[in-house]
């Protein structure tokens, strides 16, 4: 540590030009003093740095294992109710597919119903004449 500026009115030796060399030497702010403070940290505070270190790196993966935990089990929901309406969408197409095929029997039904009604109406008139 540096020894602080002596003012050249309190001491009679000294002379005007050694107080101001006194005084350049002296940390003239707190800024100079903080570079001073920052030396270089002991092997115990760096493995504290490394420890902090790994202690950030194992939280941001627990963060992140978290967020792909809420992901998958987003997925694993969406995929349920995927599941769901496609089945739902499978019956209510079989049920409009069973739906059509009494439809088309009823269409070839009525056809023959037709057909028969006409043949009668042909044998009649026929018979009229």
């Amino acid at each position: 540590p540096l020894a602080p500026a002596v003012p050249a009115s309190s001491c009679s030796s000294v002379s005007a030009a050694s107080a101001a060399s006194a005084a350049s030497v002296t940390p003239a702010h707190p800024a100079s003093v903080a570079e001073e403070s920052r030396a270089a940290p002991s092997s115990a505070e760096m493995d504290a740095g490394v420890g902090a270190a790994f202690a950030d790196l194992w939280h941001d993966g627990r963060l992140q294992a978290e967020q792909l935990r809420g992901r998958f089990l987003a997925l694993g929901r969406a995929l349920r109710r995927s599941s769901a309406d496609l089945a739902e969408s499978q019956a209510l197409l079989e049920r409009a597919l069973d739906r059509c095929e009494a439809l088309e029997a009823a269409a070839g039904d009525a056809r023959r119903l037709r057909d028969h009604h006409h043949h009668r109406w042909c044998i009649l008139e026929q018979e009229r004449e």
